[in-house]
C-alpha cells in the first residue's frame, strides 16, 4: 500500500512541477506587460497605480519558480524512496541534491514509472555509517532549511520580513558544508533504470531470446555467456561474463537499456557503441535476451549452491487440464503449490500428492486424446505446440541439457516462484527451497536431504520477497 501511495505522490509532484512552471511564466508575462506600460504611461501616478500589479507578478515568477525548484528536487526522491525500499536517510539527501527533475516528459506525466531523469540511483550496498552519508544528510539539511526560509522572501508581505528571511537563506548556504561526490553513496543510473518487462517470465520468449543471443551476442559472449566467443579477444575490451552476478547486483531496466543503447554514456567510444542494439531488437525482444540469460544465470546458480540464490519465477507455459478447466496457463495456479515433472512418455510417474497441484511436462511428444488423457495421474499436461519450448526453458533453469531433463521436479509456491528442483536420481532429495530468502544462512556445499513434507514446510514459512526491479513474478 506505502509503494503505491509513494508512487502516486511522485506522480502528483510532477504534475505540480509543471504548474508552478506555467505560474512562473505567468509570471514573466504579466512582469513584462507591466514594465512595459510603466515605460509607456507618463507621470508618477501611473507608475505608481501599476507598482502593486508589478509586486503581484514578481510573486507569480519567484513564487512559481520556487514551487518548481521543491518540486524538482522532491519527485525523483520520493518515487525512488517508493520504488527502492528503505535506505537510510543519507541516501535520500544525497538524492535529493543530485536530483535533475526539472523536465519531466510531458508524454509522460501520465505514468506510474516514467524514465529516471537522474544519472544516480540509490545503493543498497553503502554502509549505514559512511561519513559521506553523514556529510550529505549536513548538507540537505542546511538547504532545506534555506529553501523552507526561501518561503518567507516569496510570500512575506512585509519588507522587513523579507529582509530577515533573506538573511537566513544566505546563513544555510554559507553554513552548508560541501555535498558528498555522488559516486560515493550512489550508483550511476540509466533512463529505464526503473523499468520492469511489461510481460512474464515466459518459456516461448526465454526460447525467443535464445535465437536473438546466439544470433547477437554469442560470437562475443560465448554460448553460454561466459565471455569467451570466438571474437572476443578482438574487441576493444573483453566481453563480460553474463551469469549471475548480472542479476544479483544489476537492476533489470539498466541491462535493458545496456542491450538497446550500449555501454556507458557514449565516452567508451566503439566499446559502447558496437554494443548497442536498438535497430535490431525491439524492446520486447531485449526483454527476451534478458530472460534467456536469467533462466541460464539460474541453472549456473544451481550448479554451485543448493539451490536458487536469487527469486526466480517459473517459466510460464499454456496448460490443458482435463480436471481444473479454467486454467490455461501455469499463472492460473498462483495461490496453489504446484509440481512439475518433466518426464518422457515411458518414465514413471510421480506419487500423486493432494497438496499439490502435479503438472506433467513432456520433451515435445504429442498428447494423444483427450487434454490429459495420457497423464491420468497428473492434474494437468502441457500442449505439445508449446512443450518442446517449455521443456528447453525448464533446462535451462535446472542447469542441465535437455536430454538430461527426463525424471527432474520443479516445486512451485503459492506465489509462482521456483523455490525446489529434485535432480532425475538424485539422492540428496530436494534443493534447499530458502536459499534466495536467506542465502547467508545455508552452506554452498549441502542440500536439504528433507522430504516433501519437510520442504513444503519450508517453503511455506519462508515467503520469497524479491528485490524491486530485480525480479519479477
Amino acid at each position: 500500500m506505502l509503494h503505491e501511495l509513494g508512487i502516486a505522490a511522485a506522480l502528483g509532484l510532477r504534475w505540480l512541477h509543471w504548474i508552478a512552471v506555467a505560474a512562473a511564466l505567468y509570471g514573466v508575462l504579466r512582469t513584462a506587460a507591466a514594465i512595459w506600460q510603466s515605460r509607456a504611461w507618463a507621470g508618477s501616478d501611473a507608475k505608481t497605480r501599476l507598482r502593486p500589479r508589478t509586486q503581484a507578478s514578481l510573486r507569480w515568477l519567484v513564487g512559481g519558480a520556487w514551487l518548481a525548484l521543491g518540486c524538482a528536487v522532491a519527485w525523483p526522491v520520493v518515487y525512488a524512496a517508493s520504488v527502492s525500499g528503505p535506505q537510510p536517510p543519507g541516501v535520500w539527501a544525497s538524492m535529493a541534491l543530485a536530483a535533475q527533475g526539472w523536465f519531466p516528459s510531458w508524454s509522460e506525466l501520465g505514468q506510474w514509472h516514467p524514465a529516471w531523469v537522474s544519472s544516480w540511483r540509490p545503493d543498497a550496498g553503502v554502509p549505514p555509517g559512511s561519513r559521506a552519508l553523514a556529510r550529505g544528510e549536513q548538507a540537505a539539511a542546511w538547504l532545506g532549511a534555506a529553501y523552507l526560509a526561501g518561503a518567507g522572501v516569496v510570500f512575506a508581505r512585509q519588507a522587513s520580513w523579507r529582509l530577515a528571511a533573506a538573511m537566513v537563506v544566505v546563513a544555510c548556504l554559507l553554513l552548508a558544508p560541501g555535498t558528498p561526490r555522488p559516486e560515493l553513496v550512489l550508483a550511476p543510473a540509466t533512463p529505464h533504470t526503473f523499468r520492469q518487462p511489461p510481460t512474464d517470465f515466459d518459456a516461448g520468449r526465454i526460447l525467443a531470446g535464445a535465437r536473438h543471443y546466439q544470433q547477437l551476442c554469442a560470437s562475443c559472449h560465448g554460448a553460454k555467456g561466459r565471455g569467451d566467443g570466438p571474437l572476443a579477444a578482438r574487441q576493444p575490451r573483453w566481453p563480460s561474463v553474463l551469469g549471475p552476478a548480472l542479476f544479483e547486483h544489476r537492476h533489470a531496466g539498466d541491462l535493458h537499456w545496456s542491450v538497446r543503447q550500449g555501454l556507458g554514456n557514449g565516452t567508451e567510444g566503439k566499446a559502447g557503441a558496437s554494443h548497442a542494439y536498438g535497430a535490431a531488437l525491439s524492446s520486447q525482444e531485449a526483454w527476451n535476451v534478458l530472460d534467456y540469460l536469467r533462466a541460464g544465470a539460474a541453472g549456473a546458480e544451481l550448479a554451485d549452491h543448493p539451490g536458487w540464490r536469487q527469486a526466480l519465477p517459473a517459466p510460464d507455459m499454456a496448460l490443458r487440464c482435463a480436471r481444473l478447466p479454467q486454467v490455461q496457463r501455469l499463472r492460473d495456479l498462483r495461490g496453489q503449490r504446484v509440481r512439475i515433472h518433466a518426464a518422457h512418455a515411458g518414465t514413471p510417474p510421480v506419487m500423486p500428492d493432494p497438496r499439490l497441484i502435479d503438472v506433467v511436462l513432456r520433451p515435445g511428444d504429442p498428447l494423444h486424446g483427450p487434454p490429459g488423457s495420457d497423464v491420468g495421474w497428473a492434474d494437468c499436461g502441457v500442449p505439445d505446440a508449446v512443450s518442446a519450448a517449455a521443456w528447453q526453458a525448464y533446462a535451462w533453469v535446472a542447469g542441465r541439457e535437455a536430454a538430461q531433463l527426463d525424471g527432474a521436479q520443479f516445486l512451485v509456491d503459492r506465489g509462482g516462484w521456483l523455490r525446489a528442483y529434485q535432480a532425475p536420481g538424485d539422492t540428496l532429495a530436494w534443493s534447499a527451497p530458502d536459499t534466495m530468502c536467506e542465502p547467508g544462512e545455508i552452506a554452498p556445499d549441502q542440500r536439504t536431504g528433507e522430504g516433501l513434507s519437510d520442504t513444503l514446510q519450508r517453503i511455506d514459512a519462508q515467503p520469497v520477497r524479491p528485490p524491486l526491479f530485480r525480479a519479477r513474478s
